[in-house]
């Protein structure tokens, strides 16, 4: 069944972030079903657009396109291409550790 989902934050007054203008633009690498769907919905609700993938060499692919992101969520124990090593490709692509900061 689909999970019932709380409206954004910006349908209230405000966010969780305070009165932030912008949105950031979040990349996510995570595997699990259940999490993804639960990441996406707290990146909407907090006001924020993200893109999740289910693993690290398609994470990797997205960066290679050309796509801008504020921030990578990195999950550490991806199959195929683990958290670590998509890490180390990201930076091989965009070595300004300031433009694109991962979490993981």
């Amino acid at each position: 069944t689909k999970p019932d989902l709380l409206p954004p934050l910006a349908a209230h007054n405000g966010s969780a972030m305070g009165n932030h203008p912008s949105s950031l633009r979040i990349l996510v690498g995570e595997d699990n079903p259940v999490n993804r769907l639960v990441i996406q919905a707290i990146i909407e609700r907090l006001g924020h657009r993200g893109k999740v993938i289910p693993d690290g060499a398609r994470l990797v692919a997205e960066l290679e396109t050309g796509a801008v992101y504020d921030l990578v969520l990195m999950d550490c124990n991806m199959p195929g291409l683990d958290g670590y090593e998509a890490s180390m490709r990201i930076r091989e692509l965009i070595t300004d550790r300031d433009l694109l900061p991962i979490v993981a």
